[in-house]
């Protein structure tokens, strides 16, 4: 769940980023106020989105490489015996 929100929240973040910065798009969007697209606060807000999706899709990823599976080995070391699942959060 926290990959599609992090998806989400950076796409919103990267639009709004093209809103404020280029000409062309910014004249698509000519419905929202100038007064707040000429303030550092919009882009300061977009990349705050951009930052903060990231970081979830960075988190969950982190997540998802441990591996589910462990190996059990003999007293040696050199051969598997099993695998013991290990506890999902």
């Amino acid at each position: 769940m926290n990959k599609i929100i992090g998806y989400i929240l950076t796409g919103i973040g990267i639009v709004c980023l093209a809103i404020s910065g280029v000409p062309f798009i910014r004249k698509l969007f000519s419905f929202i106020p100038k007064s707040i697209l000429a303030g550092p606060y919009f882009l300061i807000g977009s990349l705050a989105l951009i930052v903060i999706g990231v970081v979830l899709l960075a988190f969950n990823s982190r997540n998802s490489k441990q591996p589910k599976e462990v190996p059990i080995y003999d007293k040696e070391g050199k051969t598997i015996v099993g695998y013991r699942r290990m506890a999902e959060k």
